[in-house]
Formats: structure tokens, sequence, C-alpha cells
């Protein structure tokens, strides 16, 4: 049985604690290295049984070539460690850390893509010497997990890529047998939130802020954390309808929180290149918990939800339009997308980490 040994930049990060669970509960000898992110996410933590090696605190930010210098400090050292030891199969979250894999390792490497940083550079050029880079990774991995279908057509378009698996980041199956509160809405007190880690302040902030100061009989509800944490608190203490409620741990609190609010917010910033083709939890959430979603148009996100019929697109890039959005909907309407949203199956949205585990087995990894 191969030992797995993981490197990630968030151990508090929800998917990571899921994706090293699942190895650790088929049986595989696991050993994990990485960062916290500070007091971000840091009600989420793993299994107390399974081997953490933590590297300390890192704060989110762009310096990339600072970023690369800090990961190679620290993953070259655990690259020597395990040289000698060909039973040692690597799982690297992130562009960065695998970037050193490909360059200084013949070490194997699994390695999963949730966020196209360099999506991020307003370059298009730039962003495609990158994208030539990232499949050169990706060739030289065991299997490379992309969470969105998005991003396998941003990389092959229609075409099979045989080492390449799209594993989306759905609703943990810890979570499949409560109830997902899939009643109508019965009042006009309509409950807006975003879950989740906090940004988008162009967007979804500006959606707050207008709940706020033109619709007393709704609410706009922040649950998690972020350093945009204090920019939510202030509009918390401004107005009297919106609300910061801070951190949660996922899955566990995730009922609690769903069945309180009514519609997702998750109009992302779609001026840079990832969130136009990322696709978020926040999706297979809000249909299992049965709250329609409103999402950023043009986007692959939107073409989801399009497709299925469980939610709003809109361009959120300004409070004009948001305003005009919130005038269009009603209760009537809101109750109209929850029963689409019931007929979804439910098991369709629920995440199958044994999936990966399976992949690889059913091949020559093992």
């Amino acid at each position: 049985m191969k030992q797995v040994v993981f490197i990630t930049g968030n151990l508090n990060q929800p998917r990571v604690i899921k994706r090293i669970e699942s190895f650790y509960d088929r049986g595989y000898q696991i050993k994990v290295y990485g960062f916290d992110r500070g007091t971000f996410q840091n009600v989420n933590v793993l299994n107390e049984s399974i081997e953490v090696v933590k590297w300390g605190d890192i704060e989110n930010g762009k310096n990339y070539l600072s970023s690369f210098k800090f990961n190679k400090e620290k993953i070259l050292p655990v690259i020597k460690e395990y040289k000698e030891n060909s039973g040692v199969v690597f799982y690297v979250f992130g562009f960065i850390p695998a970037l050193i894999f490909y360059l200084y390792s013949n070490s194997k490497y699994i390695y999963e893509i949730s966020d196209l940083i360099y999506g991020y550079f307003k370059s298009s050029f730039v962003r495609k010497i990158f994208k030539i880079i990232d499949k050169r990774i990706i060739n030289k991995s065991e299997l490379t997990v992309l969470t969105s279908q998005g991003f396998y057509q941003y990389f092959y378009n229609s075409n099979i890529k045989e080492n390449v698996l799209v594993q989306p980041n759905k609703v943990s199956e810890s979570l499949r047998n409560i109830d997902s509160n899939d009643d109508l809405i019965k009042n006009d007190s309509i409950r807006f939130s975003f879950i989740g880690f906090l940004r988008y302040p162009k967007t979804v902030f500006g959606f707050a802020e207008i709940i706020g100061e033109m619709y007393q009989n709704y609410s706009f509800h922040f649950y998690g954390d972020s350093e945009y944490r204090e920019q939510a608190a202030e509009l918390s203490e401004k107005y009297k309808n919106v609300f910061f409620h801070g951190k949660f741990k996922n899955p566990d609190d995730l009922q609690i929180i769903y069945n309180n609010v009514d519609v997702i917010v998750a109009c992302y910033d779609t001026s840079t290149f990832n969130e136009r083709v990322a696709e978020p939890n926040k999706l297979y959430e809000s249909i299992f918990f049965n709250k329609p979603i409103i999402v950023s148009d043009d986007t692959f996100l939107a073409q989801k939800v399009e497709g299925l019929g469980c939610g709003y697109c809109i361009d959120a890039s300004t409070k004009e339009n948001i305003l005009k959005f919130i005038n269009s909907i009603d209760i009537e309407n809101i109750n109209m997308k929850k029963t689409i949203i019931k007929q979804i199956p439910k098991e369709s949205v629920i995440d199958r980490p044994e999936d990966i585990i399976d992949f690889l087995e059913n091949g020559t990894w093992v």
C-alpha cells in the first residue's frame, strides 16, 4: 500500500481536509505538510490521528515570485526526505507547489487545481504562457484533479485526457441523510446570504449595501471570514437588516446556516478570468438545501445555473443592475425556483471523494 504525502497551502480548507481524510479512511498511510491561513477557516481541522507538519501561518497574497521562493524552501527538503522511497506519492494542491515538483523532482505526484492563479493576470498573453506551463505539469502528473468542468474546457476543450479527472467540490457525503428544508417561502421577508470565504467587495458587498439601504423588509447575512471581515462587520453596524455571523465549521454548521436563509448570493467578480471558469461549491450546496442562487452572467457557473434552472444570472458589476434585479423578483418567483430545484436528484450534488482513489486503483497506480 502506497504512502501519500500531501502538500497544501491551506490546512484549514474544507475541500483539502475532505480530500486528505478520504485517503486516510481508505487505509492509506498519510502525512501532511502545509500552512495555516491565520485565523481564516481555522475552525476546520484535520482528523487528529493524521500526522501533520505545520509550516506556520500564511495569508493570501498576489506576490507569486515570493510565494514560489517561500514554498521552494519548504518543499525541497520534503522531496529530499522521500527521495529514496519509491512507495511514496505526493498529493499537491495548487500551481506553485506543483511547479516546484515539476521543476525539481522526479517523484510521482497527484496535482489538484481549484484555482487558476494566473487567471488573475490581466494580460491574455501572460495567461497563455502559464497555461502552457500548467499543461506540462499536468502531463507529468500521475493524475490531475480539476474542481471545475470549466477548467477542463479551458485546457482541453472536448478532447479526452487520460490522466485528468473532474471532481467538483460538491456537498459532503456526511450530510446525505440530513433534512435539507425544502419548504416554500411563506412571507415577504426574503433573507439573502453570502456563505463562505468573504470576498468580492464590488459585487457581493454592493448587494448587501443595497439591501441595507433600500429594502427594510429584506435582510442580508454574511457567513464566513477573510481579510474583508471588518468591511462586513461595518455594514452590519450601519444597517439593521445586514448581519455578520463570522466563521463557521464546514460541513457541520451548513444545515443550520442554510435553514436560516432563502437566497444565496454568489455574484463573483468576473473581471478576472478564474471566476469566469470556476465551479464553486456554493452551486451544489444551494441545490442540496433547496435555495435559489444568484450568480454573475457570462461565466461557466452561469451556464450551469441556466441549464439546471436553479437560480438567476445577472450582471452585478453595478448597483443599478443589482437594484433592477431585486425589483424584478418576488416570493412567487423564488418559490418557483425552489420547486425546480426540488426535482434535481440530491445524489447528483453529493461529493464522492472515493472516485479519485477508485480512478487511481483501477489503473496502474497500485
